[in-house]
């Protein structure tokens, strides 16, 4: 059992290996590839770490910044962001005993459609797996830093914030037992949102 047990994580890390060639490596392929390869080139010119008034999203200008600083060219924020997209939905998949059917119904939407076409919404996509994995085994905190940092790839993960409504004996135990904490949590997400204001107003004005 242990040998065909190892030879099973092989080559599931083998298939990981592929889907993250084959989904990092494209080229010219993707809905965004021509504005995600001009912001590239923007962000490496133009980008200042202490400038929040950016007209797309601060975590994916920052990391665009710091690659070119690096002299690596667009190809490689898509293989990164491959890896960690891979790395944390196999995480989120862990507890499923059919992982490859996860694959299956994912790859038509999320991996060809979000992963290979919106490369900066599939990022902020993984952050919040993450986030929902461990709201899920109520590790509340990590939760919660892992759904701010999806805010800063894209503004709209900032709606799941309302999930934690969902559990308001664990708030309620925060607000009396760490109410430092409680508190702390509040102006992360006041500050997370006057930061932002602009571009959630932008938003809003598009659509309604």
């Amino acid at each position: 059992k242990n040998i065909q047990s190892n030879f099973i994580d092989i080559l599931y890390f083998l298939f990981l290996i592929f889907l993250i060639i084959f989904t990092g490596l494209r080229y010219e392929v993707g809905g965004d590839w021509v504005i995600y390869n001009e912001n590239f080139i923007n962000n490496s010119e133009n980008f200042k770490i202490l400038d929040f008034s950016i007209r797309s999203d601060y975590g994916w200008e920052l990391i665009s910044f710091l690659l070119s600083k690096l002299n690596f060219g667009y190809l490689s924020i898509n293989l990164i962001s491959s890896a960690f997209f891979f790395i944390t939905f196999s995480i989120f998949i862990s507890d499923y005993k059919y992982k490859l059917l996860a694959y299956l119904v994912s790859f038509p939407v999320i991996i060809l459609v979000l992963l290979m076409g919106f490369t900066r919404q599939a990022v902020a996509f993984s952050f919040l797996l993450l986030s929902l994995n461990y709201l899920f085994k109520s590790k509340f905190s990590k939760s919660f830093l892992f759904l701010i940092l999806g805010v800063f790839f894209d503004k709209s993960v900032f709606i799941f914030i309302f999930l934690y409504l969902l559990f308001p004996k664990f708030l309620f135990r925060v607000f009396l037992n760490r109410i430092y904490i409680f508190l702390l949590l509040i102006l992360i997400i006041l500050f997370t949102f006057f930061l932002l204001y602009d571009d959630f107003y932008q938003i809003y004005s598009q659509y309604f």
